[in-house]
């Protein structure tokens, strides 16, 4: 009598290290045991490729040393910032000309599990529809939140995931043209799934968990309701509000509830940054500026901030914005 076959959602135990695929850590003044996490990542990969976003002379030579003690791990080093969306594109052109046909993406503070890049790939057969799948994405869960982590009985598709983690097929990657650039930073991550699946690709989350924080949150607490905030900076607050406004205009028909979500949940995250965190008038000022340069499509590194390359000169003041804000409504 034959054995029985596995059930769908049991992934069977991965090879150690996946040759066909290579990974992407992103980095700008990395700290904490970066280099510890590095090369643990490194040893289930094919090859490493650290892409470094204008980090300060010191914070390199360290960066330099943590790839010297990594297995079959590379740098490249912009001495501008140039957004995520470069850093991954660049990587993904190596990982392509050296033959691999997978590219794990990863933040600089993601701490992943030995082995991680094959437990991805251990549930590829158990996706809806594997030969479909362009990205594998884990469950990210904050370990600081001191909640369980989410649970997940099989793969599922999914509208779209954050970047880090993210196991992409390099087929559905060259095919749609890689990352959007000018976004820089933030809804890079929400503009490339939604572009797949315009392409006829899927995006599956999988059950396999990755230790992920957002921002530096704090809780807080105001009428007796307690809460949480990220505190991203004035510049991160002018960027999510610019991508996303920008994306709503060319999504809101084909995914109407996608966009009405995403608009509601930064809307929330605002609304709790204006009551709990710094510079909340600041904050508020520059989200408006993004929305209206999110109508206008005035993309590319922020016009202001420690990322931005024209800090002297591109600052508008808030007369401009006020101007602006007339001028789009007339």
């Amino acid at each position: 009598m034959s054995p029985p076959s596995p059930r769908p959602e049991t992934a069977p135990t991965p090879p150690a290290v996946r040759d066909d695929t290579a990974a992407v850590v992103v980095t700008h003044e990395p700290r904490g045991d970066f280099a510890a996490r590095l090369a643990t990542l490194a040893r289930g990969v094919g090859r490493t490729w650290v892409v470094d976003n204008a980090s300060g002379a010191a914070t390199w030579t360290t960066i330099e040393q943590a790839i010297a003690r990594a297995p079959r791990t590379e740098g490249i080093r912009s001495p501008h910032n140039r957004g995520i969306g470069w850093a991954l594109n660049v990587a993904a052109e190596r990982a392509r000309h050296a033959g691999y046909r997978w590219l794990l993406t990863l933040d600089q503070d993601s701490r992943t599990p030995p082995g991680f890049a094959a437990a991805l790939h251990a549930w590829l057969p158990h996706a809806p529809e594997p030969d479909r799948s362009a990205v594998l994405a884990p469950l990210h869960h904050d370990p600081a939140r001191r909640e369980p982590p989410p649970r997940l009985e099989r793969p599922r598709t999914t509208t779209h995931v954050m970047t880090s983690g993210n196991l992409v097929r390099l087929e559905a990657l060259e095919q749609i043209g890689g990352w959007n650039e000018q976004l820089f930073i933030d809804m890079v991550d929400h503009e490339i799934c939604w572009r797949l699946w315009d392409a006829g690709w899927q995006v599956v989350e999988v059950p396999v968990i990755l230790p992920h924080s957002v921002g530096a949150v704090t809780v807080c607490e105001l009428a007796g309701r307690r809460f949480r905030t990220t505190n991203h900076a004035v510049w991160r607050r002018y960027m999510i509000a610019r991508n996303l406004t920008w994306l709503a205009v060319r999504h809101l028909r084909r995914r109407p509830r996608c966009v009405t979500g995403e608009l509601r949940a930064v809307a929330r995250e605002l609304l709790k940054a204006l009551l709990a965190e710094p510079r909340p008038i600041e904050k508020l000022l520059r989200s408006t500026q993004g929305v209206i340069d999110g109508l206008r499509a005035r993309l590319g590194p922020p016009p202001f901030g420690p990322a931005s390359r024209r800090r002297r000169t591109s600052d508008r003041s808030r007369i401009q914005l006020a101007a602006d804000a007339a001028d789009l409504l007339s």
